[in-house]
């Protein structure tokens, strides 16, 4: 008929702690990188050189096809362009997503 308290809460707590425990178990088999530097500096810095590169040649790209991020590939290559390239495409999805909740938010509130 009605599920108990316990049961509903007790299960998920039990089935989280089983999962924590086997990944603890786990640990020494995962392979551990440390970060060399400050990603969100070196991002920073890619975006600038890019974009001082990009002044230099009158506000338009190198290629008709490249972006303008394409600049920065001589000083930081081009594995790291293209993630800088990826992490702006991510940005453009959740960067407005705590402008959404703080609007979101105020539709509960009787404060104007």
């Amino acid at each position: 008929e009605s599920v108990s308290y316990w049961a509903a809460f007790g299960l998920p707590a039990l089935l989280l702690l089983i999962a924590t425990t086997i990944f603890w178990i786990g640990r020494r088999q995962y392979k551990h990188t440390m970060i060399g530097g400050n990603p969100i500096a070196l991002v920073w810095r890619v975006c600038s050189v890019a974009w001082k590169k990009r002044k230099r040649r009158g506000g338009r790209p190198a290629a008709r096809s490249s972006s303008w991020l394409d600049g920065a590939v001589p000083d930081y290559g081009s594995d790291t362009v293209s993630d800088v390239k990826r992490v702006l495409q991510v940005l453009k999805v959740f960067l407005p997503l705590p402008i959404f909740w703080c609007l979101f938010d105020q539709q509960s509130s009787r404060f104007i």
